[in-house]
């Protein structure tokens, strides 16, 4: 399984939320059942910046939801970074989406 690669932005202070529907090549539903899924956003040199384990979960089967909340996005500094989300099943990983992040500051009225 190869990993798909999408850049995402995330504004500083909001919640972010995002739904990936993982199917077969043919279109039909991935089952991941059994699976857990984890997720960590880190610098270009490979520090964390936030662990979002607990933000990501499986939902219908086939379906991993992100929603990271306000509190955890207002606290980051760093105006760029990678993400990884990952599913692994007894031992094995297989990691899903990658790609940029840019963190955007919210406009204060």
């Amino acid at each position: 399984m190869r990993a798909g690669q999408h850049n995402i932005e995330i504004e500083n202070g909001s919640t972010f939320e995002m739904n990936l529907e993982i199917n077969e090549d043919d279109g039909t539903a991935y089952s991941l059942t059994g699976y857990a899924v984890d997720m960590q956003i880190r610098t270009s040199t490979g520090t964390l910046i936030l662990d979002c384990g607990s933000f990501v979960s499986i939902a219908n089967g086939n379906e991993i939801d992100v929603a990271i909340p306000p509190a955890s996005t207002a606290s980051i500094t760093q105006t760029e970074g990678l993400y990884q989300i990952e599913i692994s099943l007894s031992g094995k990983e297989h990691s899903l989406l990658r790609g940029n992040v840019k963190f955007i500051s919210a406009v204060i009225q």
